[in-house]
């Protein structure tokens, strides 16, 4: 995320929607723009491979999320409510 916005590459974009954000830091959320960035949660893929992502730490930088589902490789049923059933749980993770 550093790399993208120090070398400029998200400059003057109307929208960017940044999928997963796995490993990006809080100091990294804090480049990015509320009113022009959505991230996107894959809760489901993420759980299989074990590196869930922090909603919460999206919601605390005031950064707009969405829930979705990914692709058939990671989750068979690409099912968003099954993917909403995660999100309800990721607290308790």
């Amino acid at each position: 995320m550093t790399w993208l916005v120090t070398a400029g590459l998200l400059d003057d974009l109307p929208a960017t929607v940044f999928a997963h954000c796995i490993y990006v830091s809080r100091d990294e959320l804090a480049l990015l723009d509320p009113a022009r960035d959505c991230l996107v949660f894959c809760p489901h893929s993420q759980l299989v491979f074990g590196f869930p992502a922090d909603p919460l730490a999206w919601s605390e930088g005031d950064l707009r999320w969405a829930t979705a589902t990914d692709c058939s490789p990671s989750i068979d049923s690409m099912n968003l409510q099954k993917e909403l059933r995660y999100l309800a749980g990721q607290r308790t993770m």
